[in-house]
């Protein structure tokens, strides 16, 4: 009940209530929502074996995380090329937690993000995409960092970034080289309900392109 002896007031205070009812519910529809990404492992070649491919953060990033995984943790990996050049994949960590250099292709890429790797191959079209058949849950990012600092998010103007990713209790470890490889596409694990959140509270928050971004996903994910 409001009470007011102008009416302006009275209506001014209403228009409060419900604005800060909106504010309440945005708030909490943002540990739900999730907005659409697509990133891939950054690859980069040398010509000379001895260079150290080092995303910036991720090696002070994995030592002070992962110091038990040490037998799988890596500064690079090395793949010979026939031209006598290397391909450094940029794969840290090949275990839980998983520590990557990657690009964003599209969208954004925020902490908290959980995200999938579908067999299905990304065109960046939602006419000519195909729904994957497998999805492998892959875990959620946990940490983002640029120039050794952390950072909340990530786009395609971000550059090449250093990520963790870890898998909630009981999920299921996939080994590299055979379940994902450095050509595996990941992208945001979005679901009907995380759309609908996004559509209700953060219409106006996301960018036109990112709106297109999570037709393509809901195309690859089969999301009705």
């Amino acid at each position: 009940i409001y009470t007011a002896e102008i009416i302006y007031h009275l209506f001014d205070s209403f228009t409060k209530r419900v604005a800060d009812v909106k504010a309440k519910k945005k708030e909490e529809a943002r540990k739900k929502a999730l907005w659409p990404c697509v990133f891939k492992i950054v690859d980069e070649r040398s010509d000379r074996c001895s260079q150290i491919c080092i995303v910036e953060g991720a090696r002070e990033e994995l030592f002070e995380a992962d110091r038990r995984h040490s037998d799988t943790a890596a500064p690079a990996y090395w793949i010979s090329s026939s031209e006598g050049a290397c391909v450094c994949r940029c794969v840290f960590n090949k275990k839980d937690p998983y520590i990557l250099g990657i690009d964003v292709l599209e969208g954004t890429l925020r902490l908290g993000t959980p995200v999938v790797i579908p067999d299905a191959k990304w065109t960046g079209d939602a006419k000519t995409q195909n729904p994957a058949g497998e999805v492998l849950e892959f875990g959620q990012v946990m940490s983002i960092e640029k120039d050794k600092k952390p950072i909340e998010s990530a786009t395609r103007l971000s550059g090449s970034v250093a990520i963790r990713i870890e898998q909630k209790r009981n999920m299921k470890e996939y080994t590299f080289g055979r379940h994902w490889t450095h050509e595996s596409m990941f992208v945001t694990r979005l679901n009907r309900e995380s759309i609908d959140l996004l559509k209700e509270h953060f219409r106006d928050d996301v960018p036109k392109e990112d709106w297109k971004l999570v037709v393509k996903i809901k195309k690859l994910l089969a999301i009705p």
